[in-house]
């Protein structure tokens, strides 16, 4: 592979910046929003739940589909549409009168969402020449967490003046620009042959993930029994069986398999997958832990997870820049054990645990974390030919989709498990039952622990990841 000197690579910068601002400032201000809609709308937070996870189940069968539209449309094409259709349904999503009405849009804008995830890593990797590659890697995941933190701020402040339609209608002006920009700047390039969509794929593999998905973000959900819920796994596992084999045969198949014949990739593909399933686990955990058993206050939460995310954006722009000049299995180890020394040490805090302390290791695991993502999505994508670029990013965009997914499911059960055991220690020591907030600090202890041990685990497949400056 041969550097390629694409001009206006600044330019298309901007342009993926302002549209990644777009979607990700939304869905920063939802999380926060979601209280308000319940009371405005009048629906409970079962009902509410579906604005998030959705658009996911949506991302899940779309996502694999980019891939194919950019060898139909091309590139540029399909980045315009996935904008204009989350403009478009971000007007009457805010308009909305009844929940029905918002989560409806929600799963419209949600097409938007797919297209656009995959999509922006391919583009941004393509603007750029072979040797800045991974700081193109570096600011696409920077402006992904840049998001969070303007959502967090300015975001709260806005949907304290104005409701929670503000989150609808504000960052619509940020997508426009987009729009102009990327008529402008993005080529309008066609990845690979123009060929017949895989159907028999795309009927296997979503259903498969969906109902994989399903059963894990409604495992903890009323009215969810274990044995439907073991229905739901089994026949997601028995598809995704069936999706192999029909992909093993298929000329021109919907994800190509013979992509992880590259070890690197594979072993890249794996890592990102475990880091996304703890870090995004972690990061739904931490806020929950903190509000309801250490009591700490909303405001609270924000400002100490504010310097931890400012912290995530000059990382990934950091590490994308360094694994340019050192290569990505150095810094994906250093970050790694950054990130589990940072879950083991969340196992300590309690109650009278500092502020300072608490913002400390908030700030060090998004270190950590930084210093992987970035370097670790560069090695995958650098191991392939440009032309498989866009099936490439597609793919490490399914994995962070299922891998963020499973892992924020996890979280609810496995804390559950750890209060059970917790529940019964003191019955063999004969020791007084412990109150339900001491069990309930057990459990998140226990599942800190548990993602440290996991994330340890991770750097055996980082250790495959092959050494290339």
């Amino acid at each position: 592979m041969k550097d390629r000197d694409v001009p206006n690579k600044w330019l298309v910068t901007v342009t993926i910046v302002c549209g990644t601002l777009c979607i990700g400032v939304t869905m920063s201000m939802m999380n926060l929003a979601v209280p308000l809609m319940i009371a405005d709308l009048q629906a409970d937070i079962d009902t509410m739940q579906w604005i998030i996870t959705g658009p996911m189940l949506v991302n899940i069968a779309l996502v694999p589909l980019v891939s194919w539209l950019t060898t139909v449309i091309g590139t540029r094409q399909v980045y315009l549409w996935a904008i204009a259709i989350w403009i478009a349904t971000a007007l009457p999503s805010g308009l909305s009168d009844t929940a029905g009405e918002v989560i409806f849009y929600r799963l419209l804008q949600g097409i938007g969402g797919s297209l656009h995830i995959p999509l922006i890593m391919t583009i941004m990797y393509q603007a750029f020449p072979f040797h800045q590659r991974g700081l193109a890697m570096g600011i696409q995941q920077g402006a992904h967490w840049a998001a969070p933190a303007i959502g967090m701020t300015l975001g709260g402040y806005l949907l304290q003046l104005h409701g929670w339609r503000a989150l609808f209608f504000y960052p619509i002006p940020i997508g426009l620009v987009s729009i102009g920009l990327a008529l402008w700047v993005i080529p309008n390039t066609r990845e690979g042959s123009r060929h017949s969509l895989d159907w028999v794929g795309l009927a296997t593999l979503t259903p498969a993930l969906t109902l994989l998905l399903l059963a894990v973000s409604q495992s903890q959900r009323p009215g969810w029994g274990r044995q439907d819920l073991l229905l739901l796994a089994s026949v997601g596992l028995i598809g995704m069986v069936i999706f192999v084999l029909v992909e093993g045969w298929h000329k021109t198949p919907l994800i190509e398999c013979t992509l992880f014949r590259q070890r690197t990739f594979t072993a890249a593909a794996a890592v990102y997958f475990l880091t996304t399933f703890a870090g995004m686990g972690m990061s739904f955990a931490v806020i929950v832990f903190l509000q309801h058993v250490l009591a700490y206050s909303p405001l609270q939460v924000g400002l100490l997870l504010l310097p931890a995310t400012l912290g995530r954006v000059a990382g990934e722009l950091a590490a994308g820049h360094l694994s340019d000049r050192w290569g990505a299995r150095g810094l994906s180890l250093s970050g790694l054990m950054i990130f589990a020394m940072s879950c083991a040490a969340l196992g300590q805090v309690h109650q009278r645990s500092s502020v300072a302390f608490v913002g400390a290791l908030l700030a060090l695991g998004n270190t950590g974390m930084a210093l992987t993502n970035s370097p670790i999505i560069h090695a995958g994508l650098r191991t392939l030919d440009d032309e498989r670029i866009s099936m490439g990013s597609g793919v490490l965009s399914l994995v962070r989709i299922t891998g963020g997914t499973f892992g924020v499911g996890v979280v609810g059960p496995l804390v559950a498990m750890a209060e059970r055991w917790a529940n019964l220690l003191p019955l063999a020591g004969s020791a007084a039952t412990p109150a339900p907030t001491e069990l309930l600090l057990d459990g998140y202890h226990l599942y800190f622990v548990l993602m440290a041990l996991l994330i340890i685990c991770t750097m055996i497949p980082a250790l495959l990841v092959q050494q290339e400056r």
